[in-house]
Protein backbone atom coordinates (compact mmCIF):
# COMPACT_ATOMS: atom_id res chain seq x y z
CA UNK A 1 0.00 0.00 0.00
CA UNK A 2 1.42 3.40 -0.95
CA UNK A 3 1.76 6.44 1.21
CA UNK A 4 -1.88 7.70 -0.59
CA UNK A 5 -3.71 4.44 -0.02
CA UNK A 6 -3.59 3.04 -3.41
CA UNK A 7 -2.73 -0.81 -3.90
CA UNK A 8 1.63 -0.76 -4.94
CA UNK A 9 2.16 -3.04 -7.91
CA UNK A 10 5.79 -4.16 -7.87
CA UNK A 11 5.95 -5.59 -10.84
CA UNK A 12 5.51 -2.11 -12.55
CA UNK A 13 9.08 -0.57 -13.35
CA UNK A 14 10.02 2.67 -11.84
CA UNK A 15 10.83 5.64 -14.01
CA UNK A 16 12.19 8.82 -13.09
CA UNK A 17 11.62 12.23 -14.78
CA UNK A 18 14.90 13.40 -15.65
CA UNK A 19 14.80 15.75 -18.91
CA UNK A 20 18.67 16.12 -19.74
CA UNK A 21 22.02 13.84 -19.16
CA UNK A 22 25.30 16.08 -19.93
CA UNK A 23 28.20 13.75 -19.54
CA UNK A 24 30.52 15.18 -21.81
CA UNK A 25 34.42 15.18 -21.84
CA UNK A 26 34.46 12.63 -19.09
CA UNK A 27 36.42 10.16 -21.57
CA UNK A 28 36.72 7.21 -19.20
CA UNK A 29 32.55 6.21 -19.32
CA UNK A 30 31.63 3.11 -20.75
CA UNK A 31 28.17 1.91 -21.70
CA UNK A 32 27.92 0.35 -18.45
CA UNK A 33 27.73 2.94 -16.67
CA UNK A 34 24.32 4.06 -18.21
CA UNK A 35 22.62 0.73 -17.55
CA UNK A 36 19.46 1.66 -16.61
CA UNK A 37 18.83 4.57 -18.29
CA UNK A 38 15.74 3.49 -19.67
CA UNK A 39 14.00 4.35 -16.53
CA UNK A 40 14.41 7.92 -17.57
CA UNK A 41 11.15 7.89 -19.81
CA UNK A 42 10.96 11.49 -19.81
CA UNK A 43 14.74 12.22 -20.90
CA UNK A 44 14.64 14.25 -23.77
CA UNK A 45 18.05 15.56 -24.23
CA UNK A 46 20.99 13.25 -23.75
CA UNK A 47 24.88 15.16 -24.44
CA UNK A 48 27.65 12.74 -24.41
CA UNK A 49 30.01 14.18 -26.58
CA UNK A 50 34.03 13.18 -26.26
CA UNK A 51 33.74 10.02 -24.49
CA UNK A 52 35.13 7.62 -26.46
CA UNK A 53 31.99 5.37 -26.18
CA UNK A 54 31.90 2.15 -28.38
CA UNK A 55 28.23 1.55 -27.87
CA UNK A 56 25.10 1.93 -25.86
CA UNK A 57 23.32 -0.64 -23.33
CA UNK A 58 20.05 -1.83 -25.00
CA UNK A 59 17.89 -0.16 -22.92
CA UNK A 60 19.04 3.70 -24.31
CA UNK A 61 17.09 2.43 -27.32
CA UNK A 62 13.73 2.22 -25.44
CA UNK A 63 13.80 5.66 -25.02
CA UNK A 64 10.80 6.93 -25.80
CA UNK A 65 10.84 11.24 -26.30
CA UNK A 66 14.23 11.98 -27.06
CA UNK A 67 14.71 14.83 -28.96
CA UNK A 68 18.40 15.72 -29.11
CA UNK A 69 20.89 13.74 -29.38
CA UNK A 70 24.80 14.66 -29.07
CA UNK A 71 27.20 11.91 -29.35
CA UNK A 72 30.44 14.12 -31.25
CA UNK A 73 33.40 12.45 -30.79
CA UNK A 74 32.82 8.71 -29.83
CA UNK A 75 33.88 5.91 -31.53
CA UNK A 76 30.50 4.24 -32.78
CA UNK A 77 30.62 2.00 -35.64
CA UNK A 78 28.62 2.20 -38.48
CA UNK A 79 26.20 -0.77 -36.85
CA UNK A 80 26.09 1.21 -33.90
CA UNK A 81 25.23 4.52 -35.27
CA UNK A 82 22.36 3.37 -37.36
CA UNK A 83 21.01 1.29 -34.48
CA UNK A 84 20.69 4.72 -32.49
CA UNK A 85 19.23 6.21 -35.42
CA UNK A 86 16.70 4.00 -36.35
CA UNK A 87 15.49 3.70 -32.65
CA UNK A 88 15.00 7.39 -32.74
CA UNK A 89 13.88 8.12 -35.87
CA UNK A 90 12.48 11.51 -34.84
CA UNK A 91 15.58 12.87 -32.59
CA UNK A 92 18.32 15.48 -33.86
CA UNK A 93 21.26 13.39 -34.24
CA UNK A 94 24.86 14.58 -34.17
CA UNK A 95 27.45 12.00 -34.31
CA UNK A 96 30.01 14.43 -35.47
CA UNK A 97 32.92 13.11 -36.70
Amino acid sequence: MTAAGRASNAAEPRTYALPRVDLFHRRRLKPEHFAGIGAFRRLRTVRLAFNGLEDLPPDFDTLPDLETVDLDRNRFPREVRDRITAAHPSARMDFGS
